[in-house]
Parts: C-alpha cells; sequence; structure tokens
C-alpha cells in the first residue's frame, strides 16, 4: 500500500463502474484504476469527479498499476463548478498538463504551482490572471520558456522559437504583439505582485492566451481545446 498527497486532474469514466484516475503528486503524475467507484453507495464515489486534492491510498494489484483503496479529502476547490469561467480554466490546466506530460519533469514545486493556481482560479476574481500566470511559468518546466529582456522593445513573437522580435524576416512564423501582450509578459516575469494586480480584460487576455496556445502547438503538436469554450 502507498500514500500519495495529490490533485486529480482528470476523471474518465472505464468500462460500467470503473474510472480511471489521473492524479498529480509531488513527483509524478500517476493513472490509477478506481473500481466500482461510478456505483452509487461506493465509499469512493467522490472521486468521479475531478480536481480533489486528497490523501491517497492506492496499491498495485497482480496485473500491475496503480488502484485506488480510498482517499481523505483535503480541498476540493468547490466554487470553480459554479463559474464558466473558472470550470474552462480548470480544465485548461489540466489539458496542458496531460498534454505534455511526456516533456515536463514533475517535482514538489510543479506541484505546489498547480495548487496555488487552482485556489487562485477558484477563489478569486482575476482567474485569467493565474491561468496565464500558470502557464508562463510552466513553460520553464518544459524548459522552453521565451526569453524576454527587460525594458527591450518587440513588435513581433517567433513560434518557432519562441523569441521576440522588433523585424520579421520573409516567411516567419510570428504573431503581432500589442500593449497589453508586451505588458503581460514583462509583468509576469520581472513584478509578479503588480502581475496580479493587473487588470485584464477577457478578450484581452483570451487574446494573450491564443498566443501562448499557438506556441504550444507548434512545440508539441497540441492543441488546447480549452480555449475554445471561452
Amino acid at each position: 500500500m502507498e500514500q500519495f498527497l495529490g490533485i486529480t486532474l482528470n476523471v474518465s469514466h472505464y468500462k460500467d463502474n470503473d474510472a480511471i484516475l489521473n492524479i498529480l503528486t509531488n513527483n509524478e503524475l500517476i493513472s490509477c484504476l478506481g473500481r466500482g467507484i461510478f456505483k452509487q453507495g461506493n465509499k469512493n464515489l467522490i472521486f468521479t469527479e475531478s480536481f480533489i486534492k486528497a490523501e491517497f491510498e492506492l496499491y498495485k494489484g497482480k496485473v500491475g498499476g496503480y488502484k485506488l483503496k480510498d482517499g481523505k479529502i483535503i480541498s476540493h476547490y468547490e466554487n470553480y463548478s459554479k463559474s464558466f469561467k473558472k470550470c474552462a480554466l480548470f480544465n485548461l490546466i489540466s489539458e496542458i498538463i496531460l498534454k505534455t506530460r511526456d516533456g515536463v519533469t514533475f517535482n514538489a514545486n510543479l506541484f505546489d504551482l498547480v495548487d496555488k493556481t487552482l485556489e487562485g482560479i477558484n477563489d478569486s476574481k482575476i482567474e485569467f490572471n493565474y491561468a496565464i500566470y500558470f502557464i508562463l511559468k510552466y513553460l520553464e518546466y518544459l524548459g522552453i520558456k521565451p526569453l524576454f529582456e527587460k525594458d527591450s522593445i518587440y513588435h513581433f513573437f517567433n513560434l518557432d522559437d519562441g523569441t521576440f522580435l522588433n523585424l520579421v524576416k520573409e516567411n516567419s512564423n510570428v504573431v503581432d504583439l500589442n500593449e497589453i501582450d508586451l505588458e503581460l509578459f514583462n509583468l509576469s516575469y520581472f513584478d509578479i505582485d503588480s502581475f496580479f494586480q493587473f487588470k485584464i480584460k477577457d478578450e484581452e487576455a483570451l487574446h494573450f492566451l491564443n498566443i501562448l496556445n499557438k506556441f504550444l502547438n507548434n512545440k508539441f503538436d497540441i492543441k488546447l481545446n480549452a480555449i475554445d469554450l471561452f
């Protein structure tokens, strides 16, 4: 028997009443089988829901792979399901991690970042600030965070190599950066406190998220479907 502090990022229905749980822990992303947990009366029925922080008790059966025995709930991030925006951003965070799991090294710092991001989206009215900061920070864990130099003047972002440009070369795969894009990059890199006080309109945040989506798509050949929910 093994115990893990973890957050369920995704729960998929499997067979009649079973489920596959993807659990982010301090040092790995675990997939485990929840036998019969969709059955009414099952003690682990609550874990058919995603985004629960808990102490999980897992075991390995004869066939191998983790199976859920029990879980003690620590946090349910209960507000997110009451807001479409919060729910979509929770799913965005989950989708990014699950789709890039082979390219990132999991550790306690990443776990804390995810936990604080979900808490921030759940509890605050600056949901987009938390989501954007998470993605930019997560790019560090992927080893592809763009190099943004303080006080430099940029007009374009190269989606191929993640560089910022003043001039565009022919056939370059670039996107234009507006003043808000540059401010978000600048504050998130150099002034975190101000970043979380910066007021972003929804349309401005979505424009910026689409730039990051295109960059991730280019690097990992993935599309973040949760962005299309907005």
